[in-house]
């Protein structure tokens, strides 16, 4: 579809590179869709090299694309696991809107 060919084609460099305002940055380490490491570390070269200071990239260790603790982490599996998101996830994600303040 028009929309496959434009997902897949996007590069979000040039967006982050405008971006002045505070970003958080976060991935699992158990994510089968977007690579934890190579994401977060394309992210905070986009940043960097727009000037933008004020972000945070964090890695959760042995979370899927949900944030959710997982087995086989597959995407069928999203659904079969109790958690929604897992709370020390929601614990940094507030944690660093507080420390906007």
């Amino acid at each position: 579809t028009q929309w496959w060919k434009y997902f897949a084609a996007y590069d979000p460099q040039p967006t982050l590179r405008k971006l002045n305002c505070p970003v958080l940055a976060i991935n699992g380490t158990a994510d089968i869709q977007v690579p934890a490491s190579i994401n977060l570390k394309g992210i905070e070269t986009a940043l960097k090299k727009g000037g933008n200071k004020k972000f945070v990239t964090k890695e959760f260790t042995g979370l899927n694309h949900l944030f959710q603790y997982c087995n086989k982490c597959t995407v069928a599996e999203y659904g079969q696991l109790e958690t929604t998101i897992e709370p020390p996830v929601l614990d940094f994600i507030g944690n660093w809107i507080q420390s906007l303040k």
